[in-house]
C-alpha cells in the first residue's frame, strides 16, 4: 500500500486587505503597507509654528517678569535690613525706657481661689512669673483678667465669679493698680498718677466698682 502524503493546507485568501499599490504581485498578498499619517483637515503648519513662537515669547516674558519681581523683593528686603541695622546702632548706649502709662504695677487678691492673701508687684518692663504648682501663677493672670472686666468663662478656671471664692470664705476682693503718668495719661486731673480697679464679690450678691 502506497504511503499517503499529507496534503498542504490551502492558504486562506483575505479579501478585506487594503493595498496601497494596485499592481502588487502575488508575493505581496497578505501584507498591507502602513499608511502614512495625514494632517487633520484644516491644519496649517504655518499657524502651528506661529502659536509655538507666541507661547515661547510669552514664557520668556513671564520668566523676565518673575525675575524682576524677585529682584524687587530682594531690594526691599535689603532696604528694610539697613533700617533695622541703623535703628539697632542708634539704640546702643541707650537704656530701655518703660512707658509712663498703661503699666500694671500691682495685683492684690483676698480669699481668691486657694489663696487667702496674694500680693504681686510687677516691674516696668518684662516680668516672668515662675513657681511651683499652687504658688499663684494662674491666680495672678486670672485675677488680672477678672478685675479688668473679663468674663469668668474666659479664664477656663470657672463658670462664674462665685466659683473663685476661697473655700470656707464668703467673699473675695481683687484689685489692680495701673500707672497713669506722662503726657498721654488718662484724665490725670481726675485719676492722678494711678488708676485703681477693684472688684468685690460675695456669694449672695455682686458689687462691681
Amino acid at each position: 500500500m502506497a504511503p499517503v502524503l499529507p496534503s498542504k493546507r490551502r492558504r486562506a485568501q483575505t479579501n478585506d486587505l487594503d493595498f496601497m499599490d494596485g499592481d502588487a504581485g502575488p508575493s505581496q498578498q497578505g501584507r498591507s503597507k502602513r499608511a502614512k499619517p495625514h494632517a487633520p483637515q484644516g491644519f496649517d503648519s504655518q499657524s502651528s509654528s506661529d502659536e509655538e513662537a507666541s507661547a515661547s515669547s510669552q514664557g520668556g516674558a513671564l520668566a523676565v517678569r518673575n525675575r524682576n519681581d524677585a529682584d524687587d523683593d530682594a531690594e526691599a528686603f535689603r532696604q528694610q535690613t539697613q533700617v533695622v541695622a541703623k535703628n539697632f546702632r542708634d539704640a546702643k548706649g541707650r537704656k530701655n525706657a518703660a512707658a509712663e502709662q498703661g503699666i500694671v504695677e500691682e495685683i492684690r487678691c483676698t480669699n481668691f481661689m486657694c489663696h487667702e492673701q496674694l500680693h504681686v508687684k510687677l516691674g516696668p518692663l518684662i516680668n516672668f512669673i515662675i513657681g511651683h504648682n499652687g504658688s499663684g501663677k494662674s491666680a495672678v493672670l486670672t485675677a488680672l483678667t477678672l478685675c479688668l472686666g473679663g468674663k469668668a468663662t474666659a479664664t477656663n478656671r470657672g463658670q462664674n465669679l462665685k466659683s473663685f471664692i476661697k473655700e470656707g470664705r464668703d467673699y473675695c476682693v481683687l484689685s489692680v493698680r495701673i500707672k497713669n503718668q506722662g503726657t498721654a495719661a488718662y484724665k490725670p486731673e481726675l485719676l492722678h498718677k494711678e488708676i485703681g480697679a477693684r472688684r468685690h464679690h460675695r456669694r449672695l450678691c455682686i458689687a462691681d466698682r
